[in-house]
């Protein structure tokens, strides 16, 4: 499981690390194998400068244009007490190196590019899925408004995930629905009067986060019950499988038109949600001191969120228990 935290922005930013899902072919893991065992020996070489070679190569193995970094994770060997402490040593250190390149990598947004006129949404959503790692899946047909025969246009060059898909739905006329399950982004017809998707959210690596309503509450009875509550929804990449997203309340900042600050209302509290397996968004309330009546739009929200994602899978085997 990991961890960690990243600065909001605008009106909402947030990232979140893991790495994404990959495979490979038998004859090449065969190949990769090979590769990893002969690198792994020379880590137990004589000279200081052919042992920092061979890690410098398993680690540009790794990560080069073509790499495979999960797949060279799992080629390396488990570490042991049988082997050189030169190559234990090695091993862990380019270990480190490539999970860190693979979480630095989850955090950045995937990336779209798409020029197609009167193409099949369905072959779009196709194209999408082999660029990004991310499955898309015309859902409509579960609320009886199918249409099989909707064909796209649309031109993205080398476009973030998330204002790419943005672009796509205005122009299919889609919305999302974030609860489809089964780890995959599910569109449904975009319902009446909702307005254009792009140009609403704030983007943050492989994160959207839109809001989507402000209430203002103030109490008849209680002079002290007032509050503007500003409701958000954070999305992410499908890729992704958070487990819980926080708000720590005393990471949050905003201003008011006049540059005046909104005070957040409870602080001491975070806003904790957990994630249902297969949604693709959460809801969260943000609540502040209720501002002067004069007041007439929120310019800027700043904080902190954080996120839990799963590390990668590994399975694990014990032999021979109370031998």
């Amino acid at each position: 499981m990991i961890r960690t935290t990243c600065v909001l922005g605008a009106v909402l930013t947030l990232c979140v690390i893991g790495p994404p899902a990959g495979g490979q072919s038998a004859s090449s893991e065969v190949a990769l194998a090979d590769d990893v065992g002969s690198l792994v020996r020379q880590l137990d070489a004589n000279s200081s400068a052919e042992r920092r070679a061979a890690e410098r190569a398993l680690y540009e193995l790794a990560t080069e244009t073509g790499g495979d970094a999960q797949a060279v994770l799992d080629a390396l060997p488990m570490v042991n007490d049988r082997m050189p402490a030169a190559v234990r040593s090695g091993i862990g250190r380019v270990r480190r190196r490539i999970e860190k390149t693979l979480a630095e990598r989850a955090a950045q947004a995937t990336r779209v590019t798409l020029i197609v006129k009167d193409t099949p949404l369905t072959e779009v959503l196709k194209q999408i899925g082999e660029q990004t790692g991310n499955q898309l899946s015309d859902s409509r047909s579960q609320f009886g408004n199918a249409d099989a025969s909707q064909k796209v246009s649309i031109e993205l060059q080398d476009e973030p995930f998330w204002p790419a898909i943005d672009r796509l739905l205005d122009a299919a006329n889609l919305g999302v629905y974030a609860y489809g399950g089964d780890y995959e982004l599910s569109l449904v017809a975009r319902e009446p009067g909702v307005r254009p998707r792009f140009g609403g959210a704030a983007y943050a690596g492989p994160y959207r986060i839109e809001p989507l309503r402000v209430v203002s509450t103030r109490g008849l009875r209680t002079t002290g019950e007032a509050s503007l509550d500003v409701e958000v929804e954070v999305a992410w990449e499908p890729r992704l499988q958070p487990i819980a997203v926080s708000q720590p309340m005393s990471d949050l900042t905003a201003k008011v038109d006049g540059g005046a600050t909104l005070s957040v209302l409870r602080p001491e509290q975070s806003i904790d949600v957990e994630v249902t397996p297969g949604t693709q968004g959460v809801e969260m309330t943000l609540s502040f001191v209720l501002p002067e009546r004069s007041t007439e739009r929120i310019t800027t929200i700043n904080g902190r969120l954080e996120t839990v994602i799963p590390g990668r899978q590994t399975d694990f085997r014990f032999e021979a228990i109370g031998a």
